[in-house]
């Protein structure tokens, strides 16, 4: 099952989401993407080492051994300014992203698709409840922490008996 390149991703729930997304968005380079998620991730917020270098050594693992080359690296934007993403990402020749929004949680922030996971354990639980803890509008979606907001909804309307799982319910 040999791959002709190489995606690192944030964490556990990247590497499931991420395929589907490439088979669905990007069939024609599906198949030849391995997607991984890089270890340690709190190693890109360190301030001892510059994201930068962390980088570069996922980029020479990649250079170095029988792994296809890397095609990038993407983390979540968490609380980072736009001047300093861009800076980072040209300092890195555009192989280090961010995703716009601050966590992959929050583009599964919907109504329906929330209600719908919900009704799948018996919660019955109304669309107008829900909308009402989502963030108003897209820029306070983009902002939000959406795993807190997932939780509190998953414990709110369940009576604490189903909580958010990452991993299961994002993708």
């Amino acid at each position: 099952h040999a791959k002709d390149r190489m995606l690192w991703v944030e964490g556990q729930t990247e590497e499931i989401v991420f395929p589907k997304l490439l088979r669905e968005y990007c069939p024609e380079v599906s198949a030849g993407t391995a997607v991984l998620r890089v270890t340690h991730t709190g190693t890109f917020e360190s301030n001892k080492v510059h994201i930068s270098e962390v980088a570069k050594t996922y980029a020479k693992l990649t250079q170095t051994s029988l792994a296809p080359p890397m095609v990038a690296i993407v983390l979540d934007r968490e609380n980072r300014q736009a001047q300093d993403i861009q800076k980072i990402e040209r300092e890195n020749n555009k192989l280090l992203h961010f995703l716009p929004y601050k966590m992959i949680e929050n583009y599964v922030l919907d109504a329906d698709a929330i209600v719908a996971i919900l009704k799948d354990y018996n919660v019955n639980v109304e669309r107008s409840v829900v909308i009402a803890q989502l963030p108003a509008n897209d820029e306070g979606k983009k902002n939000a922490d959406g795993a807190k907001i997932l939780k509190e909804i998953f414990t709110i309307s369940s009576n604490a008996t189903h909580e958010f799982r990452k991993t299961t319910h994002t993708p």
